[in-house]
């Protein structure tokens, strides 16, 4: 398992790839994204430490490493070589391009932060209560970003081209049964 300062670098580096800017709130957002949606296509989280429920959505410890940049952008010092994770490549297509505004808004609508905030910072949200989230979006995304990660990542996992939000490279035929095939359909 990696150490959740190794994960925060790989988004970092990722969106600054990607072409955009990630402040410190940013990063707290896909990282909850990324270990949410590792636990629920892998069986396992990105980390062990918890994240917790704040005001500003889920918070991960990293944010103490973060926190002294400003909103206008995280600087990645080191010279990384990215990690094949189609999850956190799927992460960052698809959420990274969003305002850091736009995920928090995003985060306080779903049940591990409405169940586990209660107006303190520092509330642990189990893994079980991210997991199980993320399980349900997996099976029934009740968010449409949610079902556009299932298709990104999809696409990232098997190699098709994304063209466009709705539809891979791939005939509806095999993209249904891909689908069927990982229990998403």
């Amino acid at each position: 398992m990696n150490t959740a300062i190794h994960i925060a670098k790989q988004i970092i580096e990722r969106v600054i790839r990607e072409g955009d800017a990630i402040s410190s709130l940013k990063l707290q957002k896909l990282l909850y994204y990324s270990h949410g949606w590792t636990l629920a296509l892998e069986g396992d989280g990105l980390f062990s430490e918890y994240i917790e429920a704040w005001k500003d959505g889920p918070v991960h410890s990293v944010y103490r490493e973060f926190s002294r940049f400003s909103a206008s952008g995280i600087i990645n010092d080191d010279t990384l070589q990215l990690n094949n994770d189609p999850i956190l490549d799927a992460v960052v297509m698809t959420y990274g391009g969003l305002l850091a505004s736009m995920l928090r808004n995003q985060t306080h609508r779903e049940s591990p932060w409405l169940d586990w905030y209660d107006g303190t910072m520092r509330q642990a949200i189990p893994h079980e209560a991210i997991r199980n989230f993320f399980l349900e979006q997996r099976d029934a995304p009740s968010f449409p970003i949610h079902q556009k990660f299932l298709d990104t990542w999809l696409g990232t996992k098997y190699g098709a081209v994304y063209i466009d939000t709705t539809h891979f490279g791939i005939t509806d035929e095999e993209y249904t049964q891909t689908r069927k095939e990982l229990g998403l359909a």
